[in-house]
């Protein structure tokens, strides 16, 4: 974290995706390296460093599934408050 936060410990919190598509494909996954997050206020702050759970090529079981997790780290470089929503665009290729 960066800014003006005090990290109390804590859950912290990831996001899920799950993918479908031809059993036992592999498969990559590609997410940007950071997202800007925007609150109705305006404010704005920015998720950095945004990395998965999966191996660089990763499989579709046999049933053409596959479930991952990502996270990143919180940036607040001014005084914001608000509920902040933004967009990470996942993207997922055959090989």
């Amino acid at each position: 974290m960066q800014g003006g936060l005090i990290d109390l410990g804590g859950m912290s919190l990831v996001g899920t995706v799950n993918v479908k598509g031809t059993p036992g494909r592999n498969v990559r996954i590609e997410l940007p390296q950071s997202v800007e997050m925007t609150a109705s206020s305006g404010g704005v702050v920015r998720v950095v460093d945004i990395k998965h759970d999966m191996p660089a090529l990763a499989q579709l079981d046999q049933n053409g599934r596959l479930t991952f997790s990502f996270g990143g780290r919180l940036v607040i470089t001014q005084s914001v408050s608000g509920m902040f929503r933004g967009r990470i665009p996942v993207t997922v290729n055959y090989q």
